[in-house]
């Protein structure tokens, strides 16, 4: 990396940690955490085109990136390409240009993919019941899979595993694996070029690891909200078994992408823990211990974990008090911002929060007032990061998102 720009890539970093520490002295940074459509937008292509052509979808972000010279990177927004999904023939999302209008977001379909009475199922062999019972549920491709034996039987002769394979369904399988596998190297090499290319610029990027509070994990991922909404009444000692199970996988999970990306952010996407969902009582007892749990520990390794708290999260901002000081920039969607400067002071980075009605369908006007409003009352804590709620919205306009530039240096 030329000296220049690794200069610029130390200061934007410094930038960022400054302002994780509550040690940012000079202007707030304006850092979308990520973008998912607002690039295609930006280049006045579809998001069909984007979501099937993964190169120009690399294109689109470097685009926007130095086009507005963020301090960093946003991560991509899980836009890969359709045809991963189209290969696994998943069952949860639809696309655009595929099953949606070429102009529409994706969309994930949330399923109860395992059953009340598979808890122990679950618990007692959760790499078996993934693989033949989930994988299955969730994707066209994998169906074969819920014909085989339990895998411990599979032990003591692997050959005995043969004649299960040797069918038209499974041969089609692993041949389509084998194409989806190339693929994958294919768009890996893209991508290693984008972060090579990006990095070398001077842009870190914003995070590398994903994961979700472990309650979010069992809802959205294998219960459903109804589901596990009424599990916590009819049996709760199998949801916290399954969260104890769950926590540990996540923290695992996430310390091991970050050693996979070389990046010590990790983002988790929190959905279900708002008032809208659960009682305060729940919430104690069902969500918040545990995502306490993998948030310290991720700092005692040594990473910098991103929560993403979806929702108006007001009522629980209390109990982001008990995060470590200084460690764990909190990313809002929607809080009353004078009880977040109230009860939060200088705890922690105070990262969001601008509507995406503003940045979508106001004037910059608009939206610069809005950003005073968040240096007004976050800027003398040093750990104010700009962002809008939902990042950088789809439907942004490009003048709204410059105004948020204007706003920072006219008020800071």
């Amino acid at each position: 990396m030329p000296e220049e720009t690794n200069a610029k890539y130390n200061a934007n970093l410094k930038i960022f940690e400054d302002s994780v520490a509550l040690k940012n002295l000079g202007k707030p940074p304006f850092i979308p955490l990520s973008m998912h459509f607002f690039p295609a937008k930006f280049a006045g292509v579809s998001n069909a085109a984007v979501m099937q052509d993964g190169e120009l979808r690399l294109k689109c972000l470097k685009e926007v990136l130095f086009h507005y010279d963020f301090p960093m990177a946003p991560e991509d927004g899980l836009i890969w390409g359709s045809w991963p999904w189209n290969t696994l023939r998943s069952k949860q999302w639809k696309k655009p240009g595929d099953e949606l209008p070429d102009d529409k977001p994706f969309q994930f379909h949330e399923m109860e993919v395992m059953k009340a009475d598979e808890y122990d199922a679950f618990l007692n062999d959760p790499g078996d019941f993934t693989f033949r019972k989930i994988l299955p549920k969730i994707t066209g491709l994998f169906e074969p899979l819920a014909t085989l034996p339990p895998l411990h039987n599979f032990l003591y002769y692997p050959m005995f595993s043969a004649p299960y394979f040797a069918s038209p369904d499974f041969i089609e399988m692993l041949e389509s694996l084998k194409k989806m596998g190339e693929q994958w190297l294919e768009f890996n090499t893209q991508y290693e070029n984008y972060h090579t290319e990006i990095t070398q610029s001077g842009y870190p990027i914003t995070y590398g690891g994903l994961g979700f509070p472990p309650f979010d994990v069992l809802s959205v991922f294998l219960r459903g909200m109804k589901g596990s909404l009424m599990d916590m009444i009819r049996r709760p000692e199998k949801v916290l078994a399954a969260i104890d199970f769950l926590t540990d996988r996540e923290i695992s999970m996430l310390k091991a992408q970050a050693e996979m990306f070389n990046n010590p952010r990790v983002a988790i996407f929190a959905y279900r823990g708002t008032d809208k969902f659960m009682s305060e009582p729940q919430f104690k007892k069902f969500y918040w211990p545990s995502l306490r749990k993998m948030i310290i520990e991720l700092v005692d390794a040594g990473l910098t974990p991103i929560p993403y708290f979806e929702d108006d999260y007001t009522s629980r901002l209390p109990y982001l008090l008990d995060l470590p000081k200084g460690k764990v920039p909190i990313h809002y969607e929607n809080v009353d911002r004078v009880k977040a400067r109230e009860i939060m002071g200088d705890q922690n980075s105070f990262w969001g929060d601008i509507p995406a009605s503003l940045l979508s369908l106001g004037t910059p006007d608009a939206v610069k007032a809005n950003v005073r409003e968040l240096i007004d009352l976050f800027g003398d804590t040093n750990g104010l990061i700009i962002d809008g709620a939902v990042e950088i919205p789809d439907e942004a306009k490009p003048e709204n998102v410059e105004a948020v530039f204007e706003a920072i240096e006219e008020y800071s």
